[in-house]
């Protein structure tokens, strides 16, 4: 596999939390990463979620951010 993504619901209504987005190092900055978390979106969206929360490395947040992301905070 080069990746994986999965989420959970979360605690409010309509809410789900992003628990993992994985990428194979060697397939960083290819694409894979967009594919999964539009994959991740739909399946949300499929299922009546309206939110998808994402807890992130800081590393990781302008990924996120590049993929319509906001900034609510830190942890």
């Amino acid at each position: 596999p080069l990746g994986f993504a999965g989420a959970v619901r979360g605690t409010g209504a309509g809410e789900w939390v992003l628990e993992h987005l994985w990428v194979d190092p060697e397939c960083q900055r290819r694409g894979v990463g967009a594919r999964l978390l539009e994959h991740l979106r739909g399946h949300v969206r499929r299922r009546g979620g309206t939110r998808l929360t994402v807890v992130s490395d800081p590393q990781a947040e302008g990924f996120y951010l590049r993929h319509g992301a906001v900034r609510r905070g830190t942890v």
